[in-house]
């Protein structure tokens, strides 16, 4: 594997940003590591807590009406503070969301 692979998977803006992030110690992996960090890109750290969220748990059947009042932008918050997850501003305007 080559950096290449990765950049023509990922794209340069992404693989720069990885890279930034000091996450690899082996440029020769570069590729699989990404693929294993990837959680894709979301429009907002709020919508990523969304979509996990509820891909996770029905919050309706464990909640009921009080499912509305689930605070996603905490949880969002409370993933990044624990290094559960690293939220990556995009040039497009988007978030790129990379777990542990």
């Amino acid at each position: 594997m080559h950096i290449s692979d990765a950049v023509d998977e990922y794209g340069a803006d992404k693989v720069n940003k990885y890279l930034e992030q000091g996450r690899t110690s082996d440029l020769a992996n570069l590729r699989d590591e990404i693929a294993d960090a990837d959680q894709g890109e979301h429009d907002n750290k709020e919508s990523w807590a969304q979509e996990y969220i509820d891909s996770a748990y029905d919050l309706e059947k464990m909640l009921g009406n009080l499912a509305c009042y689930f605070d996603y932008e905490s949880f969002a918050r409370d993933a990044e503070l624990s290094g559960d997850v690293t939220f990556i501003e995009l040039e497009n305007g988007r978030v790129w969301v990379l777990g542990r």
